[in-house]
């Protein structure tokens, strides 16, 4: 039986990728690599800029074939922004002690192809992002903004792959 199997997946994959399809991550415009600057930081919270910027380059490493370069040497630079960050309180008690809070994070990115000077996404603002918090749960402010780049991270790498059906 394992022996019938193995040509027929051998046939699939050769005819998928006959059809243009390709596994895995096909970076955008055969970029092969990347300078991820510091991020700018538009808010009055310092420090988060460093932690995207960190989480964003391990992001990359991890997720995608692309390697991380000086600006100088990258074939694309990818510029992050955060926009906005905003603390609203969710519930509070009769005396005004904060039982539940929220933190929403706006970041804006933008890809410059340096080869010819191209901008792949120019300043594009994701979907806000928001984490909620529980200070009675020992969880803070500072861990609900980590929660909010993270996810904002996973989905900016997703932007660095060439879309379905083209180059």
């Amino acid at each position: 039986m394992r022996h019938r199997i193995v040509p027929i997946f051998a046939l699939i994959c050769v005819s998928l990728s006959g059809c243009g399809y390709t596994l895995g991550f096909r970076p955008a415009r055969g970029i092969r690599s990347l300078a991820v600057p510091v991020a700018q930081n538009a808010t009055l919270r310092r420090g988060i800029e460093l932690d995207l910027t960190d989480l964003m380059r391990r992001e990359v490493l991890l997720k995608s074939p692309i390697r991380l370069a000086s600006i100088n040497e990258a074939d694309a630079v990818l510029r992050l922004t955060i926009a906005a960050l905003d603390e609203r309180v969710l519930v509070e008690d009769d005396a005004d002690t904060v039982l539940e809070s929220s933190v929403r994070l706006v970041l804006t990115v933008t890809l410059e192809d340096r080869r010819d000077g191209t901008r792949l996404i120019d300043g594009l603002a994701l979907e806000p992002e928001t984490a909620e918090f529980v200070p009675a749960q020992l969880e803070s402010r500072d861990s609900a903004t980590r929660e909010a780049l993270r996810n904002l991270v996973k989905r900016v790498v997703p932007l660095l792959e060439e879309p379905w059906g083209g180059m």
